[in-house]
Parts: C-alpha cells; structure tokens; sequence
C-alpha cells in the first residue's frame, strides 16, 4: 500500500453576486466565476516569470478546511495583477464578465506544467 500520496484539486467558485463589477447594476447579478476558482479545472519548464521569486500577500480561502480540518498541507495558486485597478485579482474578479472566455491559456499551460515536473522530480 503506497503511503505518500499527492492530491491536486481545483474547484469551480461560482458567485451569486458580481460584487466587484464597475458597474453597480451588474452587483445583484450572478458569476460564472470562469477564472476565480474555475482557471484549475478549465480545459486547456522556463516559466519563472509565472512565479516571482519575492513575498507577496496572503488571502484565507476556502481551501481551508483541507488544511486545518482533515490536516491535508495544501496551496493555492492564483494569478496576480499587481497592476490591475479593480483587483489583485485580475479585472474579471468578482464581475458579471468573468467567463471562460478570459481564462489565460498560458497562464494554465504554465501552472500545469509546473505541478507536473515538481510532482515527478521532488523527492
């Protein structure tokens, strides 16, 4: 019975409310949350830029319970826009246009990949 295992999981993140959109009629609308949550399971090594090498935020997300209730040691990975007015998040966070249509290939291609080489050369 193999004793270390890896589990990778994502989640869709659907939001009842687009609370982030710059426009205030949309507020009441709900989400498709494409890339907030949903960027994991989307259908879709050099990427270093992907990753920077330096501290940033943290956020509590619903990842959580992973962690601390069944005691899973867990991280997400989410993209930043340190530039983005609307949201470190990016622009679609939390509005009425997040869909798949804004989902970034490469910014999936990269995560992938990434997972992949360090799942099959950590040891």
């Amino acid at each position: 019975m193999k004793t270390e295992r890896i589990l990778l999981c994502a989640h869709w993140d659907s939001r009842p409310w687009a609370d982030n959109d710059p426009d205030e009629a949309n507020w009441r609308k709900p989400v498709m949350a494409a890339n907030d949550g949903a960027s994991g399971v989307a259908e879709i090594v050099g990427y270093g830029s992907f990753f920077p090498q330096q501290e940033g935020g943290m956020i509590t997300d619903d990842h959580v319970p992973v962690n601390k209730v069944a005691g899973i040691p867990c991280i997400d990975i989410i993209p930043y826009y340190p530039d983005c007015e609307a949201s470190s998040f990016g622009p679609t966070w939390h509005t009425v246009i997040d869909d798949m249509s804004h989902i970034d290939a490469l910014t999936l291609r990269a995560v992938g990949q990434t997972i992949v080489q360090v799942v099959f050369s950590e040891k």
